[in-house]
Order: C-alpha cells, then sequence, then structure tokens
C-alpha cells in the first residue's frame, strides 16, 4: 500500500540526509565493472559503484545472481536509500528489473525470460533526497539450451492437510512484506514458528510487482518461498505498478484468477481484488455479481474476507469505501 512501507536506510555516516539534487557530477575513474563518481557541486562525496555476476564478461542460463556494492571512500553525510537493478544501459522505467532497499544488494536473474545472446544489465544506487551517482553495467551473453515449457498449471487454493479430531486449523494472514529486507525475513520467522497450515498473503511485492522481483523476493527459499505451497494469495497495487494487469503476479500464481473462495475448517475464506485497476467493487461489477453467488452457494455463518485494502483503517486514505456494497 503506497505510503505504509517504513524502510531502513543505510546511514553511510553520522550527519543529516541528502536534502536535494547533487549535480554536475562526473565519473572521475572506471575500471572493469566498477565506476567511480564525485560530485563538483553540492553535499560531498566520494563513491565507487560496482556490479557484479559470478563470472563476469562469460555465458550465464538457468538463474543467475547478480550483485552490486557501493563503497564511500570519504566520509559523507550521505544516506543511501536503494540499488535499482535494470536490463540494459538503460535507467529507464520500461527497463525496471528490481529495487534493493538493504545490503547485500542482489538481484536473482531467470535468464529463461530473455532471448540467448549478448545483453546489458546495470545497477543504480539512490541517495535518500533523490541524489543518483552514475549507474555501472555488465555485459553477459545468456545461453539456455530451449525455452522454458509453457505453464499449464492452473491455480488450486491450499487448504492444508486432513485434520485430526480436535486439531486447530492454523491461517496466517500477512502483506505489504515481501521485500527480502531483514524485517521481512524477521515476519516469515514469526510465521513459521506458528506452523500454518495455509498462508493468506495479502499483496504487494516490492517495489514494483516486476517478474525479477517474483523471481528474487517471493521465490526466496529462506523468506516468503518458503509458505509458496500453502499460499492464497491476493493481489496489491505495488503489482500494478510495472505492468497495468499485474501480469507477472498471474503468472506466478500460475494464471490465478482475480476472486476465488475455498472452505478450510468450517470456515467459507473469500478472496478479493480491491485494487483501483481492477475496479470491480460497485454493484454493478462482475467481481460483485460473483461474490453474490458464491455467499448464495455457501450459506455458512462462519465466512471471511480478505483483500489488501481495508474496509476500514486507522491510517488516513487507506480506508476504502469502495468495499461497502460488498461489505453489505
Amino acid at each position: 500500500m503506497r505510503g505504509l512501507r517504513r524502510r531502513t536506510a543505510l546511514l553511510v555516516a553520522i550527519g543529516t540526509a541528502l536534502g536535494a539534487q547533487v549535480l554536475g557530477a562526473v565519473p572521475s575513474a572506471a575500471a572493469g565493472n566498477c565506476v567511480r563518481w564525485t560530485p563538483t557541486t553540492g553535499v560531498f562525496y566520494d563513491v565507487t559503484v560496482c556490479i557484479d555476476i559470478p563470472t563476469p564478461g562469460s555465458t550465464i542460463s538457468g538463474r543467475t545472481e547478480i550483485t552490486a556494492t557501493v563503497t564511500f571512500n570519504a566520509p559523507t553525510t550521505v544516506v543511501l536509500d536503494r540499488m535499482v537493478f535494470f536490463r540494459g544501459a538503460s535507467t529507464a522505467a520500461t527497463a525496471y528489473l528490481l529495487a534493493d532497499h538493504d545490503a547485500p544488494y542482489r538481484m536473482v536473474l531467470d535468464t529463461t525470460r530473455y532471448p540467448n545472446g549478448t545483453t546489458t544489465f546495470t545497477a543504480r544506487p539512490v541517495f535518500v533526497g533523490g541524489a543518483v551517482p552514475q549507474p555501472v553495467n555488465t555485459q553477459v551473453t545468456i545461453d539456455n539450451p530451449a525455452p522454458p515449457p509453457p505453464d499449464d498449471e492452473t491455480f488450486t487454493p491450499r487448504v492444508g492437510g486432513p485434520q485430526e479430531p480436535g486439531e486447530r486449523f492454523r491461517l496466517a494472514a500477512v502483506g505489504d512484506g515481501v521485500d527480502g529486507s531483514p524485517e521481512s525475513h524477521g515476519v516469515v520467522d514469526v510465521i513459521a514458528a506458528a506452523h500454518p497450515d495455509a498462508f493468506a498473503y495479502l499483496g504487494d511485492v516490492y517495489d514494483r510487482g516486476t517478474p525479477t522481483e517474483f523471481d528474487t523476493w517471493y521465490d526466496d527459499p529462506d523468506g516468503y518461498g518458503q509458505f509458496a505451497d500453502i499460499t492464497n494469495p491476493t493481489v496489491g497495487n505495488h503489482e500494478y505498478m510495472q505492468s497495468d494487469t499485474a501480469a507477472p503476479y498471474f503468472a506466478f500464481w500460475h494464471h490465478i484468477p482475480h476472486s476465488y473462495s475455498y472452505d478450510v475448517d468450517g470456515w467459507h475464506v473469500v478472496v478479493l481484488d480491491s485494487t483501483v485497476e481492477f475496479a470491480q467493487l460497485g454493484v454493478n461489477s462482475a467481481q460483485y455479481r460473483w461474490l453474490v453467488s458464491d455467499l448464495d452457494a455457501h450459506p455458512s455463518t462462519c465466512t471471511m474476507m480478505y483483500a489488501h485494502h481495508p474496509r476500514w483503517s486507522a491510517v488516513d486514505g487507506v480506508s476504502r469505501t469502495g468495499f461497502q456494497p460488498m461489505w453489505e
């Protein structure tokens, strides 16, 4: 949800955050896959940015991790906010792959998403206040023996294993958390300790819901990936930020529908798409008509619904008033 997520920035030296763009910066040295960058005006910093793969300039295939580092060569008051990765030498929004807000900066690259041949990947640090040093890039050759087979799997809600008499069914629910950060992994540890039978991920894979962010953050076996086999997700607004159809979300979850329902341990659970991009909350919408039909078919008094946005929230601007007809 925009505006709700807290970030822990890397404080390089004691001082105040950079409050304005640094202008007139010129690269002072470059070697291999590193660029040294020093501004000529504004707040002083002297930084070296590097991008690396296991064997720079080599041929890669399958899944490969690409990393980037930032080294400050002198004391500074600059605060590093994030490292942004791009495909190609461009840093245009259309080339965006992933943003990592926590060192070590990395992305897991599924090379089968790209055609075989030589290509470039770029990393660009961004400081608090908007200052952007020169990006650095590396060239690699992608060589996969064959394209991946088409995904013919269909999403089916996960309802856990059979329950013993008197055994409690545990459904865990968390949203706004998939970003690979230490805080994210701390939440994962709490969820794992509860031993859930099913997991509801309530949306937002940061920062823009790209295929690379799903591959790196949600497919991480040490993170939320360990719950992938028991996850019944819903889509958030960040999944629509890179694609106006949220295509990476629907691909990652094997053609999952916008809305669906499932039954667990005497409860009927309804999952809805609350995003303005889908715009299906009104009484004349297809999703509203589906909900009416679904509830009519499941007259149980034990019914719950989840979506990315709440009907009511104590946070200003977050309450989804458009949910009122569905709530009623």
